[in-house]
């Protein structure tokens, strides 16, 4: 996983990481050897869907260039990866939306269902908070809005499909998100939404599944040093849904003063 190599035409925010865990089982009818792999797939989707930042200009609506992405080798980990995909976010967001989580995660479903069947069982994200860290956005409640009305899409569907997860924020050597946390889970009670649902008791680090960092230390505060656990029931165990709930507590947490790279990861209970 590189830096970004790219031109410098637009303002480069931060790097955002998205590891996926699990199993994947490749289509019967795709050539393994074929051009398009996660790099190719993924490039394709985000231009399709017009998040992807061109070399010279600007995605209208805060995209990202792309930086690579790719296959592991390595399966022997408890949770094996499947694939990762790093992008640069390239300027700094509205006021009024959010970090584009969701859409990037939704992309990298596209790219997975191209490639074979799923199995999805954890997502690690590397959360460019630094971008939410304009006063303007603490003012303003529009970025937590637009996530609140998506939060019925996630809804409309069978109870059936709830899921219990573990969801981690890891702040590495700064202890932002330790000091954070306790006015995290008061303000995410108070939220008017079924999307995610915590459980009462708080969850704490020592009782939520560990997943070594998929990151290196100088794109975040690293190594992994401070932790805080949310539990709870997310409506869906969709890459749509978890990239929601990752935008979610990006917003939250910004409110309550973390302006550091979160190291996000959700695991299915």
């Amino acid at each position: 996983m590189g830096a970004w190599t790219g031109p410098a035409d637009f303002p480069l925010e931060g790097p955002m990481l998205a590891v996926l865990h699990g199993e994947l089982e490749p289509h019967p009818w795709r050539d393994p050897s074929a051009a398009a792999d996660a790099y190719g797939l993924f490039y394709a989707r985000s231009e399709a869907l017009g998040w992807l930042t061109p070399a010279h200009g600007c995605a209208p609506q805060g995209g990202w260039a792309m930086n690579d992405a790719g296959r592991p080798e390595d399966p022997s980990a408890w949770l094996p990866q499947i694939a990762w995909f790093q992008v640069q976010v390239t300027h700094p967001l509205h006021p009024e939306r959010p970090l584009p989580t969701q859409a990037f995660l939704n992309c990298i479903d596209d790219v997975m269902a191209r490639m074979g069947r799923l199995n999805l069982k954890a997502v690690q994200l590397l959360l460019p908070l630094p971008n939410l860290g304009d006063p303007a956005r603490h003012s303003s409640v529009e970025a937590l809005g637009v996530l609140l009305q998506g939060a019925g899409w996630l809804t409309d569907g069978p109870p059936s499909r709830s899921t219990h997860v573990w969801v981690t924020l890891d702040s590495g050597q700064d202890p932002a998100i330790i000091t954070a946390a306790p006015h995290m889970r008061e303000y995410m009670q108070e939220l008017r939404q079924d999307a995610f649902l915590m459980s009462s008791a708080a969850g704490t680090e020592q009782d939520a599944p560990v997943l070594e960092p998929a990151v290196w230390d100088d794109a975040w505060p690293g190594p992994s040093k401070h932790r805080a656990a949310f539990h709870g029931a997310l409506a869906e165990w969709s890459l749509d849904a978890v990239g929601w709930l990752a935008g979610l507590l990006s917003e939250v947490a910004a409110r309550q003063g973390v302006h550091t790279p979160l190291l996000f990861t959700a695991v299915k209970a």
